[in-house]
């Protein structure tokens, strides 16, 4: 992924093109371009643990939202 820096919301971004890392890595993990719509989402929500296994893809942010709202959505 090269070099990264956080950002002021506590999300790795790649220096090269500001990118966020999350949305990189889960592109890579499907083998697709994420969706502009499409929320990548920390299962253990800590934003700086970007490990495939760690992100899941929303279809959108209401959908995240809700996911948000449930304890225990897992």
């Amino acid at each position: 992924m090269g070099w990264f820096f956080t950002d002021k919301k506590g999300y790795k971004r790649s220096t090269t093109d500001n990118e966020l890392i999350h949305r990189k890595v889960a592109s890579k993990k499907l083998g697709r371009t994420i969706g502009e719509k499409e929320v990548v989402h920390h299962l253990n929500r800590n934003k700086l643990d970007n490990r495939p296994s760690n992100l899941y893809v929303f279809k959108s942010q209401n959908s995240h939202n809700k996911a948000h709202k449930k304890d225990d959505w897992w």
